[in-house]
């Protein structure tokens, strides 16, 4: 592995804004870590904040050992989150944990990663997977533990939040005789369905989060350390159109999908959960996978590629819900075929 050279240390202006990051991290971990170990569904909003602050908080992670004042800036940055995470705790002993550990887990993670340059592919895989471990600790093991079940706090937030209010005004107005046909009545029945739906439904929706935000995250990551990574010792990434999952996981993603597939229309238990979220897991890897080879595809047009570039993916942007599938496909054909890795080998 190709080894950089020793850096000369750095000015007192770069020391001042990775200052100013860890200070920024440290107080954007303490709102997650805080809000995180509370009860509710609404901890979700910290989603928001996790990509910025994990992706500060990385990037002064990679100072640690390039500079004398590394470590001591990492640990500026990252306990907070802890400290506010149990000082705020009104939920259970997992709840608390998962909150401590949320920014500090996938900063660290992605430093690490970053400084063996092992690639963006890999960042994204493990900074989801650690933001999809959190979620789920925090809002379902805690049930499991206690044998309530995993979703049953989920299902009483829908019920107390949602069915609840929306069935005593409908009900109020089927009293007063002014559901004459019975329309409200059976907008009732679905909607008090939304709470059994949550089994199905919520585990997909945690991964699928948790892969657009750790996704982001990585992103984020690259953007702030884009002027400064060699001093850091990290590799920039490779161009967007170049961007693939690895060969290796094909045939265990086939399989698995085959098997989530085989369990739910078996009937069996949380069969359709699985499934469900075996779908939302590598629907945003293939989605992102079918973007990098829309790039590639704009990468042969000769004249004005640029603003074809741009129209084409505000055009994507804008038309997100409906050609997502589309581009998942896409992402799906390329994991099978190779078509990228073929015409470079072709070209050599």
């Amino acid at each position: 592995m190709e080894a950089y050279q020793k850096t000369e240390p750095a000015t007192k202006p770069a020391r001042d804004l990775i200052l100013l990051k860890a200070i920024l991290a440290a107080f954007g971990g303490a709102l997650i870590g805080g809000i995180l170990s509370m009860d509710g569904l609404e901890k979700l909003g910290v989603l928001l904040l996790y990509p910025v602050v994990t992706a500060l908080a990385a990037e002064v992670a990679c100072t640690a050992g390039r500079r004398q004042t590394g470590v001591m800036l990492t640990v500026l940055s990252l306990v907070p989150s802890v400290v506010s995470a149990i000082a705020a705790r009104s939920g259970g002993v997992i709840p608390t944990v998962a909150a401590a550990l949320a920014v500090p887990l996938g900063a660290l993670l992605l430093a690490l990663i970053q400084r063996q340059k092992l690639g963006g592919f890999l960042s994204c895989a493990v900074v989801s997977a650690s933001l999809i471990l959190v979620l789920y600790a925090s809002l379902c093991l805690d049930g499991i533990v206690s044998g309530k079940g995993a979703f049953a706090a989920l299902q009483a937030w829908f019920k107390e939040g949602m069915v609840d209010p929306l069935k005593s005004v409908a009900d109020a107005y089927i009293a007063e005789g002014l559901d004459t046909d019975g329309l409200v009545a059976g907008l009732l029945a679905e909607v008090e369905t939304i709470p059994e739906l949550v089994p199905s439904l919520a585990t997909g929706l945690i991964c699928y989060n948790g892969c657009f935000v750790g996704t982001g995250t990585v992103l984020l990551f690259f953007a702030f350390t884009r002027k400064h990574r060699e001093e850091l010792g990290i590799r920039a990434p490779g161009r967007f159109a170049t961007w693939s999952m690895p060969k290796s996981v094909t045939l265990p993603i086939i399989l698995l999908y085959i098997a989530a597939t085989i369990m739910a229309y078996a009937g069996m238990s949380n069969g359709y959960a699985i499934y469900y979220t075996v779908q939302y897991l590598f629907l945003l890897p293939f989605t992102l996978q079918g973007l990098a080879m829309v790039d590639y595809l704009l990468s042969f047009i000769k004249k004005r590629r640029t603003l074809v570039r741009v129209l084409v993916f505000v055009g994507i942007g804008l038309l997100y819900q409906l050609v997502m599938q589309v581009l998942m496909y896409i992402g799906l054909f390329e994991q099978l075929f190779r078509v990228r890795e073929r015409r470079r080998r072709a070209s050599v």
